[in-house]
């Protein structure tokens, strides 16, 4: 180390190569995933802020994981409750939220990941993760387990087996 132990390391930051693609004759390129073996995962999460599904998908050959797809919805952006729901929480902003309301925002971004990346739901996913960081605004146990059933309704909603 001696004369330059005083000085900070710096970050070490990584950018995520596009997934690589298989020419298929004169100019069209496909994605690997598309042709070889992918384990292809959706983190899907709803958070005060953003509501987001990003795929990543392992070649089961090479072991390397790639970013396939992000799309990113802001959580205000929750439909209104509509007569008969019933609030169980409310966003960062204050923006009421339902079972209903969360359902349908997870299974659009979901869905709408999927399209974007020329996936499908129930042929190409292997995996989900759901997750929240919505909780912290939340007064009871009761609103968390609500809010962690509309994820995952939404996740069956959108069609994940």
């Amino acid at each position: 180390m001696g004369f330059f132990s005083f000085m900070k390391k710096s970050p070490n930051i990584v950018e995520s190569p596009p997934p690589p693609s298989i020419g298929q004759g004169a100019g069209m390129r496909v994605p690997e995933y598309k042709s070889k073996p992918y384990f292809i995962v959706a983190s899907v999460e709803m958070g005060n802020t953003t509501t987001k599904c990003i795929l990543t998908g392992t070649s089961l050959e090479t072991g390397r994981t790639y970013v396939i797809n992000k799309t990113v919805s802001m959580s205000r952006d929750v439909r209104p409750p509509k007569p008969g729901e019933t609030i169980f929480g409310e966003t960062l902003v204050g923006v009421p939220i339902t079972r209903e309301s969360v359902t349908e925002l997870v299974r659009d971004t979901l869905i709408k990941c999927h399209r974007d990346a020329d996936l499908s739901i129930k042929d190409d996913l292997d995996f989900v993760v759901r997750s929240t960081g919505v909780v912290a605004s939340m007064e009871s146990p009761d609103q968390v387990g609500d809010f962690v059933i509309s994820l995952a309704n939404g996740c069956l909603a959108a069609g994940v087996p």
